[in-house]
């Protein structure tokens, strides 16, 4: 009985001082870009402030509500079983009246933020976002709760255009693959053959690059020569370029070691093309995440000889 006097007395001294570290840190959150086509996501940055004289630190999971005149506000979902998740930045401290820039970046597929997974978010239309962090949110925690105990960054719009021309063309394919539509349903035979036909068919369309990104469930060569195909084209100028570059040498850094004893000469050609993509990523690129990641894959690369 007097340990648990203890503790609740514990508890009653350091909830103001949690609370208060809390306190002092606001967020900043916005959208890159603010605007986006149904079932494209879109990058979220966190800027954190710490306006205390001891660093504190972020808390360690999030999640993402959304307001908008159909749907009211709800927490997306971030895979269909949950609403919260642990991003890797999570309990990084913030220095005293300093501030720490975080992403919450798509990767250039159809998949990244997983919160754009929810099927709420694909309708046409203007949708305001904000993001609410703490250390024990649940899977399954409430928005009465997060919105309760949890840190919130202000809000931000994003603007859900409905597709025209060959981006529509290209969405209805897409919309073709099964229904409720997601990513997943590229996971399918037909899925695949949509995939195909975009990327084919409608390069030019907003959605080529993403769906060839996404990937389908051909065979990790067939993958990698689509994406390769897509990327011969006048694609420079795409703003996720880069991501998808670093995809397409996971996959021939993938199949370097798939066929190292079955076609050594076609393993050393996917090898070599890996370390050329990689390393012209490290020199070039000004994307953080996309370096550490081109630099992983070289030292699994360099690790594996």
């Amino acid at each position: 009985m007097q340990i648990r006097r203890l503790g609740c007395a514990l508890l009653l001294v350091l909830a103001p001082a949690l609370a208060h570290a809390t306190s002092s840190l606001q967020v900043a959150l916005t959208l890159a870009p603010s605007q986006t086509l149904a079932g494209i996501p879109v990058s979220l940055r966190l800027t954190f402030t710490n306006s205390s004289d001891s660093a504190v630190s972020i808390p360690r999971r999030a999640v993402l509500s959304v307001t908008n005149k159909q749907s009211g506000e709800f927490l997306a979902w971030w895979d269909q079983a949950k609403v919260a998740f642990t991003p890797a930045w999570g309990g990084t401290p913030v220095p005293p009246h300093g501030l720490v820039v975080e992403d919450l970046a798509t990767d250039g597929s159809l998949l990244t933020p997983a919160w754009f997974l929810d099927s709420r978010l694909l309708r046409s239309g203007t949708y305001m976002l904000q993001v609410f962090l703490a250390d024990d949110l649940s899977d399954d925690v409430s928005l009465d709760a997060a919105r309760t105990r949890a840190l919130a960054t202000t809000s931000a719009t994003l603007i859900v255009a409905q597709p025209t021309g060959i981006d529509l063309e290209a969405w209805k394919l897409l919309l073709s693959a099964g229904e409720p539509w997601g990513p997943t349903r590229l996971a399918t035979p037909k899925g695949a053959q949509v995939v195909r036909d975009i990327v084919t068919k409608h390069a030019k369309s907003a959605y080529a690059g993403w769906v060839a990104t996404t990937g389908f469930t051909g065979s990790t060569e067939e993958r990698a020569s689509l994406l390769r195909t897509w990327l011969e084209n006048d694609t420079a100028a795409d703003p996720y370029y880069e991501q998808r570059i670093l995809k397409l040498a996971m996959l021939d850094v993938a199949l370097w070691d798939q066929m190292e004893r079955s076609d050594p000469a076609k393993s050393r050609q996917h090898g070599a093309l890996a370390r050329a993509a990689l390393n012209r990523l490290v020199q070039q690129t000004k994307n953080e995440n996309v370096k550490r990641a081109a630099l992983d894959q070289l030292d699994y690369l360099n690790d594996s000889q």
